[in-house]
C-alpha cells in the first residue's frame, strides 16, 4: 500500500490554537485602530465646538466697561438681571445661554455637554481664567483654557468690591456664578471721556466698506458655484467675508479645503480666514498686524495653526505684535484695503444703479403692519420710497442689510418683501446685483446672473454668466434668464 502522509490530531489542534490567537489579535488591532479614528474625531469636532464658545465669550465680553461674577441670587444680581444695559452668560444642562435665551441650537454640541468655569484675576490689567470642558458623560473629552484681558476696563478697588475678583476657578452655572457684563459707549482715560468702538483699530473697521456695488449678499448653500470677482463680500454664518481670490470661487467662506481664499471681517483673528498686510486682529488679548499678505495658505486648520500669531511656528513671518494704543493710532483699518472690483463697470449696469447718489442711512426700516398701505412706485426712487430689513446674527451681532422697492399692489393682495403672494406674484424689487427668483423687475432692469451650476428654465436649460435684461415687467419666479427660448421669457442676454 502506499504512504499517505497527513496531519495528526495533535498537530491539527494546535494549528487551530495559533490561528484562533491570530484571529483575536488581528482582531483587537483593527478594533483598537477602528477605536483610535473615531476618538480622534471626536476629539476634533469638540476642539472646533469649543474653539466657536471661545469666539464667541471673546467677542462678548472683551470690550466690556464694566465686569461683575456674581451669584444669580447674590446681592444685586436680580437688578443686574433686570437691567437692559447689562448682559450675562452662563451654562445650564451644557448649553452656553445669554440672557436666558440658548446661544448655540443642541446640534451644535454633537451630543456632548459643554461646562466652563471662571478665575477673576488682576495684575496690571483686569483679566479672567476661564476653562472650557467638553464632556460625554461624566467623561471629560477635550479641555481648553483662555485669558481674556479686558480692553476698556481699568482695575479699582471698587471694581474688586463688585466681584470681579474671585479666589480659585468656579463654575458658570445658574446654581454658582453668571459673568454678568456691559458695554457702554463712552469709557473713561485721565485726558476726560473718549469714544469707545468695540474691535477699533482692527479688521472689523473693514465693515464699512460693504456698499451695494460689492455686496454679492447671503452665501446660498443650495448654489454650490457661483462666480465671484476679488473684493466681493458675502455674508455667511453671521460674519461678512471678502473674497481675495481674483474670480471664480466654489468652496464657502472658512471651509476646510478652501484654500483660505476669504477674509473674515471680524476683530478676532481667524485660523482658516485670509488676511492682508496692514490688516490688523486680536488674539488672546493682544493686538497683531499682518506685515506680508497670508492669502491661500494652506486648506485645513492643521496647515494654517501654524500662522497662529504670537504661538505659530511661521507667526513671526507674517505677524507684529503691537499695542492697543499703537492699532489706535493707526486710525480705520479699513484705510490700507483696496475694494476697488474688477467687475465694477459691469455691476454698475445693474439695478443698483438705482440708489446712487441716494443716502442708505436715511432708509426706513420696513414694518410689515404697513404693507397694504404703503404705495407702489410709479416714478422716482428717493430714500422715501426704499425701504430696508436688517437682520442681525444673535451670536455676532454683524448686520444683513437688504434694501426693497415696492412696485406692484395687486388690488390689496400685496407679497412681503423677498417672498411671493398667494398667487405667486412679487411685489417687491430688491436692490441687489444679484438677480432674485422672488423679485419684481421692470422693463430695461439689468441683473448679473451666475448661478451656472442649476438647470433653469424647460428640460435641461442652462444660463451663461453675465448680465440680463429685462424686456417687460417681470414678477414670477419661474421666468430666470436663460439662453434657450422659452414662453413669455422676459430676459435678453447682454454682450
Amino acid at each position: 500500500m502506499k504512504n499517505r502522509k497527513g496531519f495528526t490530531l495533535v498537530e491539527v489542534v494546535i494549528s487551530m490554537a495559533i490561528g484562533v490567537v491570530a484571529l483575536l489579535i488581528g482582531g483587537s488591532m483593527i478594533i483598537s485602530s477602528t477605536d483610535f479614528y473615531s476618538s480622534t474625531i471626536e476629539v476634533d469636532m469638540d476642539k472646533r465646538t469649543i474653539s466657536s464658545i471661545v469666539d464667541y465669550i471673546r467677542s462678548e465680553i472683551a470690550y466690556s466697561t464694566d465686569v461683575k461674577i456674581l451669584s444669580p441670587t447674590g446681592e444685586g444680581a436680580s437688578s443686574l438681571i433686570s437691567d437692559e444695559h447689562w448682559n450675562y452668560l452662563y451654562v445650564q444642562d451644557g448649553r452656553l445661554y445669554k440672557n436666558d435665551v440658548q446661544v448655540f441650537d443642541d446640534g451644535f454640541y454633537s451630543q456632548r455637554d459643554f461646562y466652563l468655569t471662571v478665575k477673576g484675576d488682576f495684575g496690571n490689567e483686569a483679566r479672567v481664567d476661564l476653562v472650557y470642558s467638553m464632556k460625554n458623560g461624566t467623561k471629560q473629552t477635550y479641555s481648553y483654557s483662555d485669558t481674556i484681558m479686558f480692553l476698556n476696563l481699568s482695575v479699582s478697588d471698587e471694581l474688586l468690591s463688585q466681584g470681579l475678583y474671585t479666589e480659585a476657578q468656579v463654575e458658570v452655572s445658574p446654581l454658582s456664578h453668571y459673568i454678568f457684563y456691559s458695554r457702554t459707549k463712552t469709557v473713561s482715560s485721565n485726558s476726560g471721556e473718549e469714544e469707545m468702538r468695540e474691535g477699533e483699530g482692527t479688521v472689523a473697521d473693514q465693515l464699512s466698506l460693504v456698499n451695494p456695488l460689492n455686496n454679492r449678499g447671503k452665501w446660498d448653500s443650495s448654489v454650490p458655484q457661483r462666480y465671484f470677482y476679488k473684493y466681493d463680500f458675502v455674508y455667511y454664518d453671521g460674519y461678512w467675508w471678502m473674497n481675495l481670490n481674483q474670480s471664480n470661487y466654489y468652496d464657502y467662506p472658512g471651509a476646510i479645503g478652501a484654500g483660505s481664499w476669504w477674509k473674515r471681517i471680524s476683530a478676532e483673528w481667524y485660523v482658516l480666514s485670509a488676511y492682508q498686510k496692514g490688516d490688523v486682529v486680536l488674539h488672546k488679548g493682544a493686538y497683531y498686524e499682518c506685515i506680508q499678505d497670508l492669502i491661500n495658505k494652506g486648506t485645513n486648520e492643521s496647515t494654517l495653526s501654524k500662522y497662529e500669531p504670537g504661538i505659530g511656528n511661521d507667526a513671526p513671518v507674517y505677524w507684529k505684535q503691537i499695542s492697543k494704543n499703537a492699532a489706535i493710532a493707526k486710525g480705520n483699518n479699513a484705510s490700507h484695503v483696496n475694494v476697488t472690483s474688477p467687475a465694477l463697470s459691469l455691476y454698475n449696469q445693474t439695478i443698483i444703479k438705482k440708489v446712487n447718489g441716494i443716502d442708505l442711512s436715511q432708509v426706513k426700516e420696513y414694518n410689515s403692519s404697513l404693507n397694504p398701505t404703503i404705495p407702489a412706485v410709479k416714478d422716482t426712487v428717493s430714500a422715501s420710497n426704499i425701504y430696508k430689513i436688517t437682520e442681525k446674527d444673535p451670536v455676532t451681532q454683524q448686520p444683513y442689510v437688504r434694501y426693497f422697492i415696492k412696485y406692484a399692489n395687486y388690488n390689496g393682495n400685496p407679497s412681503e418683501p423677498g417672498q411671493l403672494n398667494s398667487e405667486g406674484k412679487a411685489s417687491w424689487q430688491e436692490i441687489s446685483i444679484d438677480f432674485n427668483e422672488n423679485s419684481v423687475y421692470l422693463m430695461d432692469d439689468v441683473i448679473y446672473f451666475d448661478k451656472n451650476s442649476k438647470s433653469y428654465g424647460n428640460g435641461n436649460n442652462s444660463v451663461t454668466i453675465g448680465l440680463y435684461k429685462c424686456t417687460h415687467f417681470h414678477a414670477y419666479d419661474n421666468q430666470r434668464p436663460t439662453i434657450s427660448s422659452q414662453n413669455d421669457n422676459p430676459w435678453v442676454k447682454l454682450k
